[in-house]
């Protein structure tokens, strides 16, 4: 990788992320996350008897303060039985 896709910038370092045991292409200048191949594998969109769709809110960075529905990402190096 030699640029980060979203502000441009050519410092990417492949470091190892605090939360995961595997080196991840993080920008330096933005703090975006590369990711080696995110394929969502899951995902639920529940609805309320309100027919109101129901969001997560995570309570880490990135995405903290933004709603979304609830997805697993599949690893390269994870098995898929373990995507939850």
């Amino acid at each position: 990788m030699n640029f980060c896709s979203k502000c441009g910038s050519a410092r990417i370092e492949k470091k190892y992320q605090r939360v995961t045991l595997f080196p991840r292409y993080i920008c330096q200048d933005c703090g975006e996350i590369h990711y080696s191949n995110p394929n969502v594998v899951t995902g639920v969109l529940p609805i309320n008897d309100a027919n109101e769709i129901l969001l997560c809110r995570r309570s880490i960075e990135p995405g903290q303060v933004s709603g979304h529905s609830q997805l697993d990402f599949w690893k390269m190096v994870k098995a898929l039985s373990k995507a939850h």
